[in-house]
């Protein structure tokens, strides 16, 4: 397998914060309003701290691990004041 899987704004906001986690490479924070968007794993990360974002932008990519086959994981959260399902949040198309 090969290429890359891209990572994109589940919604329009401004990016938060970016910044690395030991073991799980960048993690980059997205502000839409009340609610914030998590996405950990990434690399090659195509936005800065400030930029504001629109709906379905590429943000990043997710890392590829080469010993398992170039398999892909994001680890993606939405935080609010309670847990909230991110399904909810992804474009179907």
């Amino acid at each position: 397998m090969s290429g890359k899987t891209v990572v994109r704004s589940v919604f329009q906001g401004e990016v938060a914060s970016i910044f690395p986690i030991r073991g799980a490479n960048m993690t980059i924070i997205i502000k839409h309003g009340k609610y914030y968007t998590v996405y950990t794993n990434i690399v090659k990360v195509r936005v800065a701290k400030g930029d504001k974002v629109i709906t379905k932008q590429e943000i990043g990519e997710v890392y590829s691990e080469p010993e398992s086959d170039n398999t892909c994981i994001l680890n993606f959260m939405i935080m609010e004041t309670k847990y909230q399902d991110p399904e909810l949040w992804i474009s179907k198309k």
